[in-house]
């Protein structure tokens, strides 16, 4: 399989034949393995994950304050009782017993070589994710493990994909950074300056090519993302997030422009520059995926389908 060049450049990922099949994913909160599980199920080319991988390892458990324990623990796969057990505990025993039960995932055995993707994965990260993990990977990407982030995007077949991680949020503007990421109260967010050089950066590619946005947040939750997607060009963005029973998918039409001219009103210290320029008048499609569901994406050339 095909891997994404290095930052700067972009990647065209196909099989040859203009038909790739694509697994949706998002909010795995520690089970990895399920990428290679459903790669062979349904004998997929590619993946796209929405964030809240748990790009954690060990040390990242060790360090991480109660309140992200806490929520390792409740998205745990075990029982109520055994929770309960766990979140009573001190912190050093709390994480302890987290890295005993191995419920904060496996992706450390990726870090080490120990396994690997079988098939080339592109993801967004989460606000549940060590952020010394997620720069490590911007800067040096694993075997079949890149992540969408303001300075690369990846063309799969002849559709872009492109996006960014984190959980964005208006109110924790200006916000601080912690090894050049936006990080607020022990979370990963995303700040208007990263879609800023995003929408420059799509700027730089050609007007009218198919574009699919991933985010780790609903835009339907966040105007702002919406608005982002009739800006960038396109026609479908997938989320994760919000932790849904069921998969949503609806529709946005109309220009957005009112959207960026409120948000210019709010922070008009911002770097604005590009950001309200170009509208699509086109419908977007939005789809905001369950974490216990997996999607297909199928991408003919420049035509795409979701099967559910």
């Amino acid at each position: 399989m095909a891997v994404a060049e290095p930052i700067g450049k972009v990647a065209t990922i196909g099989s040859g034949l203009n038909y790739m099949k694509v697994i949706l994913l998002a909010d795995s909160h520690g089970d990895i393995d399920r990428i290679n599980r459903f790669a062979a199920q349904y004998d997929a080319d590619a993946c796209i994950h929405c964030g809240d991988v748990s790009f954690f390892d060990h040390e990242s458990i060790r360090h991480l304050p109660v309140e992200e324990l806490a929520k390792i623990v409740r998205h745990a796969p075990v029982p109520a009782e055994e929770k309960s057990r766990i979140t009573a505990l001190p912190h050093a025993e709390q994480a302890e017993n987290i890295l005993q039960l191995g419920v904060a995932g496996t992706f450390e055995d990726y870090l080490n070589g120990k396994k690997t993707f079988e098939i080339p994965v592109y993801a967004v990260w989460g606000n549940h994710e060590d952020i010394r993990i997620v720069n490590r990977l911007r800067e040096e990407p694993l075997p079949n493990l890149t992540l969408l982030d303001e300075r690369r995007s990846v063309m799969l077949e002849k559709v872009r994909i492109y996006g960014i991680g984190g959980d964005f949020n208006e109110k924790h503007l200006p916000m601080a950074e912690k090894l050049g990421i936006p990080w607020v109260k022990n979370q990963i967010r995303s700040a208007f300056w990263q879609y800023h050089k995003l929408v420059k950066m799509l700027d730089e590619f050609p007007h009218g090519e198919v574009r699919l946005q991933v985010t780790h947040c609903d835009p339907a939750e966040n105007r702002f993302l919406e608005a982002l997607a009739h800006r960038g060009g396109a026609s479908l963005t997938l989320s994760g997030h919000m932790h849904r029973k069921e998969s949503r998918m609806w529709c946005s039409y109309g220009n957005t422009e009112e959207v960026f001219r409120h948000y210019q009103a709010m922070f008009p210290v911002l770097p604005w520059e590009r950001m309200a320029g170009r509208q699509s008048n086109a419908g977007v499609q939005h789809l905001n995926l369950s974490p216990g569901k997996v999607q297909l994406l199928e991408i003919n050339g420049e035509e795409y389908h979701i099967k559910p």
